[in-house]
């Protein structure tokens, strides 16, 4: 059996069943798949507070710099500031960064052919 890929998902919060479905996927291919796990935005009761924002963050980008590629999950071509952040993140530690559905034209410079 090959080493198994490590992928790291990164998106909106809102896409929760895609961040599953996309999960699921990169499962069964035999990718290690590292997610989020606190999606903000489908919270049912408390709102998170600004420090629980923070380091789940911080978790996050630890997430990143243990993957060897990221998969943005951009449905209906939303990237968002934070999705920016993490991709930026991500470029700056030399990760793959790969699209879920469409790659905005200010990222395409620095996504290779292909991909």
């Amino acid at each position: 059996m090959s080493k198994a890929k490590i992928v790291c998902l990164c998106g909106s919060t809102k896409f929760k069943k895609d961040f599953d479905r996309v999960a699921e996927e990169e499962t069964l291919k035999g990718n290690i798949v590292l997610t989020v796990h606190v999606f903000r935005h489908c919270l049912s009761g408390a709102k998170l507070t600004e420090k629980q924002c923070w380091e789940l963050d911080q978790i996050h980008q630890q997430k990143i710099l243990l993957s060897d590629e990221v998969i943005i999950i951009n449905k209906n071509k939303y990237t968002g500031l934070g999705t920016c952040d993490e991709i930026g993140f991500a470029w700056a530690h030399g990760k793959v960064v790969k699209f879920m559905e469409y790659i905005p034209r200010e990222f395409t410079e620095y996504v290779e052919e292909g991909e």
